[in-house]
């Protein structure tokens, strides 16, 4: 290969080297795909009497200079998504420039995602809450903090509502991929860096109950620790927010979450039914946001009754065209986030976050939706939670998707009999759903609508039980246990219930059909007329 001089002399070139890296390294040969070029000393540095350059003999991943403005860095984990979907970016407004700060609050009133930077929300906490900060401050006190805990190999946290994971139901998973633990933060501070096949993620609820910033006082959860909560209550700035929510009409804020993960985790892809803004204070994390248009036009989020609701069922890491030939229309748009900004995520919108750096600390904020009215693009996510929730009730988990089925094609009526009372509860069924649809979505899109609804949705999900072995097929041997029981006690097990039931035999118990006082009736009552009024 032919050997290049790289001469950077100008200011232009001495700031792009110093982004990349190059400048203070051991001195030696850049390896390119072009060739080899040598680095020579610049003209400041020969004024600084050093001969030469310093370099540490690695190569540089490059990067792209509209990511570099954005935020990427060389060494980032690549996109765990299709490079696809990455269409556009979050436009990052100052805070300080009137022009951006105002174009920001009238994407913001639309429902559009913003970022703001600069920002004075969590400046006092910049720098100071890191993870060893945290564990130190909150200690070994309390053992009840949630972390999720992955595999290494994957590194993506699931979760789940243990409530709907029922045994029996055709949505049951029998080993959610992510496992939930109880450590206190300086326990998750060693694990992060003693763990090779397990990666955790903390997950830290710091408010009791919702309040408003500026009028009321955060109402923080007992066990954080007194330094944590005069850091939350005196260096995060209320006044800022209070007059973000005030301006924008948003409501009190309802929940505000401490999130610690490490570098390349993935939190895929979910939406929430809060409005939620997302604060930056160590590290850096890649947000995919997909818009809420497109959930039953490639997204195929979970059935509300299943354990991981409000989660897509694509795996954006390796994504099945073949089951999900939709998702490949999917598009999206991306944010850096670095430490100080600001993200404003509106309800309903896909969140896909992906961690960048080796530690990361960032804040969740939920907030009402106050006097905000919902955008038209979450409409179909909104109704369709309302009508899966009614017809599971009604109909069952199986039967809530085979009646959209049958009201899509206009066959509702050839399985109802109106002559009965369930026939004429289901008569009632079938016409709220015509309604709901009608008045949100439109009278003539009510066909549609329930097709794309059920379109590949509202069906056993076999695939997350793959890996799954019966924890009983795995002994060699069968245990029996012996029958000690006599021919009388078992001929009549009424007769000697009190000793059977201490061995842990079930006896099945006896009906008297004799009034007896103290058993099967009052005690003060007359055995002679009792049941007889």
């Amino acid at each position: 290969g032919k050997t290049n001089r790289c001469r950077m002399g100008a200011k232009e070139e001495t700031a792009k080297a110093d982004v990349l890296g190059i400048r203070g390294a051991a001195t030696g040969v850049l390896e390119t795909k072009r060739g080899s070029g040598r680095i020579t000393v610049r003209k400041k540095q020969l004024e600084r009497g050093e001969t030469e350059v310093k370099w540490n003999g690695r190569r540089i991943a490059q990067v792209a200079h509209e990511n570099l403005v954005q935020g990427e860095k060389p060494g980032d984990p690549t996109p765990r998504y299709p490079k696809e979907m990455a269409r556009k970016w979050v436009e990052k407004e100052n805070v300080d420039v009137p022009v951006e700060l105002s174009r920001s609050m009238v994407r913001c009133r639309k429902g559009e995602p913003v970022a703001w930077k600069n920002a004075t929300l969590v400046q006092g906490l910049l720098g100071k809450w890191t993870l060893e900060y945290l564990a130190v401050a909150m200690g070994k006190t309390n053992k009840g903090h949630e972390v999720l805990v992955s595999d290494a190999e994957k590194h993506r946290f699931l979760p789940y509502d243990g409530r709907k994971n029922l045994y029996g139901s055709m949505y049951h998973v029998r080993e959610p991929e992510t496992i939930r633990m109880n450590m206190s933060c300086e326990e998750y501070a060693e694990c992060t860096k003693k763990w090779r096949e397990k990666r955790p993620r903390l997950s830290l609820k710091l408010l009791k109950a919702d309040f408003m910033p500026g009028s009321q006082k955060p109402h923080m959860m007992d066990d954080l620790g007194r330094t944590v909560k005069e850091d939350f209550c005196d260096c995060v700035d209320w006044e800022w927010c209070k007059n973000l929510l005030l301006v924008q009409g948003f409501g009190t804020v309802n929940d505000c979450e401490l999130q610690c993960t490490t570098k390349n985790a993935l939190m895929p892809a979910r939406y929430e039914e809060w409005d939620s803004f997302f604060v930056q204070l160590t590290g850096r994390r890649r947000v995919l946001l997909v818009d809420p248009s497109q959930a039953f036009d490639g997204m195929y989020p979970y059935p509300v009754a299943h354990p991981y609701d409000q989660g897509s069922m694509v795996d954006f890491d390796h994504p099945d065209y073949g089951q999900w030939p939709k998702f490949s229309r999917t598009h999206g748009m991306v944010c850096i986030m670095e430490p100080g900004d600001v993200l404003y995520v509106p309800r309903f919108w896909f969140r896909h976050v992906q961690t960048l750096d080796e530690e990361e600390v960032s804040l969740e904020m939920k907030v009402g939706p106050g006097n905000r009215t919902l955008q038209e693009a979450c409409f179909p996510l909104a109704v369709s939670r309302l009508l899966e929730t009614r017809l599971v009730a009604a109909e069952g988990l199986e039967g809530a998707r085979l009646w959209l089925e049958r009201i899509a094609n206009g066959e509702d009526m050839d399985y109802v009999d109106w002559k009965t009372v369930p026939g004429y509860k289901r008569i009632q069924l079938v016409q709220m759903v015509r309604d709901e649809v009608a008045d949100v979505i439109g009278k003539d899109a009510v066909a549609s609508f329930l097709l794309d609804m059920i379109d590949g949705r509202m069906l056993p999900t076999p695939w997350l039980n793959q890996n799954f072995r019966e924890p009983l097929y795995l002994q060699d041997r069968p245990y029996y246990v012996d029958d000690t029981r006599t021919e009388w006690e078992r001929k009549y097990p009424e007769l000697f219930r009190k000793r059977l039931l201490q061995e842990g035999y079930e006896v099945q118990p006896t009906v008297s059909t004799v009034p007896i006082p103290g058993y099967n009736m009052p005690t003060d009552a007359d055995w002679r007329t009792w049941g007889l009024e």
